[in-house]
């Protein structure tokens, strides 16, 4: 995708399990191993996402570390930048 959600990655680079939408560019970004995604408006689902990372300490530190890893995962600054370049020269 051309999306990119950028704060999600930021807060998995610290560990943080997300909690999201799957609108938009996140379900490109946030993997299940790092989060919990449900759809927007699905107030039901948000409140059973936020009730088991509140309770449940070890899936919540599995997301944690999934966060990590989907972190490293990511492309760098320069390789995100020689990839759009280079979709700019097909462009051309």
């Amino acid at each position: 995708s051309d999306l990119y959600g950028m704060v999600y990655a930021e807060a998995m680079s610290y560990g943080l399990p997300i909690i999201a939408t799957t609108g938009g560019a996140i379900p490109d970004t946030v993997p299940s191993e790092a989060g919990l995604l449900v759809p927007p408006g699905d107030i039901p689902n948000l409140t059973a996402a936020l009730k088991t990372l509140i309770q449940d300490s070890s899936y919540r530190s599995r997301l944690s570390g999934g966060a990590l890893q989907a972190a490293i995962n990511q492309p760098t600054w320069d390789q995100a930048s020689q990839q759009f370049a280079t979709v700019l020269t097909h462009l051309i």
